[in-house]
């Protein structure tokens, strides 16, 4: 600025110095407004934030979680300061759903911000109650006592709940970890190799592209989401993507609406390290889903990135699903998971009971577990039956009890009992040797090869757990029976008789049935 500028006909002292001119000059100019907001404005913007969260967030979570449990205390110089109600609130918002926050303070104030998480001091999750106001016809309010049949509803909806859990939407589940997750016979090896991804992902590991599957209700979403825990903890800044078939189909659709399909094509390859989808099942049929699955596929396993699929089927039974993606699914380590044996059973029923502070007999922990031999999530949710029959009834757990109200007359057991009585008894007439042989403790050639036979028999056409075979043939453990399996297996591929033996009894099998 020139020394010779007439700064006297602006300002009233004519006689400044330089240095005062230019300090009276800033005096004068409009000061640059502090990056700060009122309440009212924070008020808004949480509006604005929560209505941008509640999409991507189940109801029973954004209730939980988001509804009047936190709020914008200040924005300045590109943070902000929030102030959850308690203590857990900020642990979970911190955590859990820190990344789902930014990116909604993002979108609403279009520059990316960092979130400060406190808790509000002295303050707590729950109103006052309101003051009580005179009564009136108006606002008088009655009481019903509910009866027993109200009771037996409320009994069963706390079942059927669970049995039919919302959908949790995409966030990994914390409370899915490999410590809670009850490990036997019948799902060691998928658990093995779960872990083994968790603390390898990737080209680095030994399976990048895992592909796990089960009949419903045995623990593979469970497991899923173990292995994204897992993963969180021993490779922090990796990127995780958990989503389901159906959700995968449904960003396609709305990518191709929008017009942002490269933007899709490029998020996966470009954005994500570890891809994992549930339920891979649900794409089959989608031919244009089906195409788009298989480049993100393609791409992130060329960049060495891990990919982790469960499904009901292995990939080469799922009708509807292309070759090219059969292939593909099948070029990593692709492993079931069986329905649990006797003593897994009973682990799992105890260990979800102590979680729900249930105590459980013994008796009626050993009960449930030999009536309920197929689905984890059933006993879970028998569990979950029993306890709000406690919390209703004011009652102690006992046996009858038990099998009152969960209508247990041993059915699951004795028709596994019966369908392999049938298959052993139909295995010993065609190959004409005595059933007590079969069940006896004999080495014979031939008798060892007809109860090779009728295990691998009753393993396909009664879905017996292993346990539940062996103790039927002689008391034999569990470990017998895989080989019977096993060998059977290998020798129907080398052996077309013994192929023709398993076709004639199993239609002799159907002939009974029918």
């Amino acid at each position: 600025m020139s020394e010779d500028f007439p700064f006297g006909k602006f300002f009233k002292d004519a006689d400044l110095n330089k240095s005062n001119k230019i300090d009276a000059l800033h005096n004068h100019l409009p000061r640059k407004k502090e990056d700060t907001h009122g309440p009212e404005e924070t008020s808004d913007l949480l509006g604005e934030v929560l209505g941008l969260i509640r999409p991507n967030v189940s109801e029973q979570q954004f209730a939980t979680y988001f509804n009047d449990t936190f709020f914008i205390k200040n924005l300045k110089d590109n943070k902000v300061l929030i102030e959850a109600k308690t203590e857990f609130l900020k642990k979970t918002l911190a955590g859990q759903f820190l990344s789902i926050l930014s990116e909604a303070m993002q979108q609403c104030l279009g520059r990316a911000l960092e979130v400060i998480i406190e808790v509000k001091p002295g303050a707590h999750l729950f109103k006052s109650p309101p003051k009580t106001k005179k009564k009136t016809a108006r606002n008088t309010t009655f009481t019903i006592t509910p009866t027993q049949d109200d009771l037996k509803d409320q009994v069963n909806s706390a079942f059927i709940n669970h049995m039919n859990p919302e959908d949790r939407g995409i966030l990994i589940d914390p409370n899915n970890t490999f410590s809670n997750f009850i490990v036997g016979p019948s799902n060691n090896v998928a658990v093995a190799a779960g872990k083994a991804v968790a603390k390898n992902p990737g080209k680095n590991g030994k399976y990048p592209s895992l592909y796990i599957y089960s009949s419903s209700g045995l623990g593979k979403t469970h497991l899923l989401h173990a292995v994204a825990n897992g993963i969180k903890e021993n490779h922090p800044s990796l990127i995780i993507k958990i989503t389901t078939g159906r959700d995968f189909m449904m960003q396609m659709v709305d990518a191709f609406q929008n017009g942002t399909i490269n933007k899709f094509r490029q998020n996966y390859p470009d954005k994500v390290d570890v891809l994992m989808i549930d339920d891979i099942h649900e794409v089959k049929n989608k031919e244009a889903t089906q195409d788009e699955l298989f480049h993100v596929f393609n791409e992130l396993y060329r960049k060495g990135k891990q990919l982790i699929f469960t499904s009901d089927k292995p990939p080469k039974e799922i009708t509807g699903l292309v070759e090219r993606l059969k292939t593909r699914f099948q070029m990593g380590l692709v492993i079931d998971i069986q329905k649990p044996d006797l003593e897994t059973r009973m682990a799992i029923l105890k260990k979800k009971a102590l979680e729900m502070d249930l105590f459980c007999p013994d008796d009626v922990i050993a009960l449930m577990a030999q009536n309920f031999t197929g689905s984890t999530r059933a006993m879970e949710g028998n569990l979950i039956k029993l306890s709000a029959y406690v919390d209703i009834h004011k009652v102690e757990i006992d046996v009858e009890v038990v099998r009152e109200l969960l209508e247990l007359n041993g059915n699951d057991n004795e028709e596994i009992s019966f369908g392999i009585e049938q298959i052993a008894r139909t295995t010993a007439i065609h190959f004409r040797i005595p059933l007590a042989d079969l069940k006896s403790r004999s080495r014979s050639k031939d008798i060892v090869h007809a109860r090779h036979v009728a295990m691998y028999l009753s393993r396909k056409k009664v879905h017996c757990t292993q346990q539940e075979i062996g103790q039927y043939f002689g008391g034999r453990d569990h470990t017998s029976v895989l080989h019977a399996c096993e060998k059977t297996q290998e020798n129907i591929k080398k052996n077309s008789e013994l192929g023709q033996d398993l076709q004639s009894i199993e239609g002799a099998l159907d002939d009974i049935r029918n």
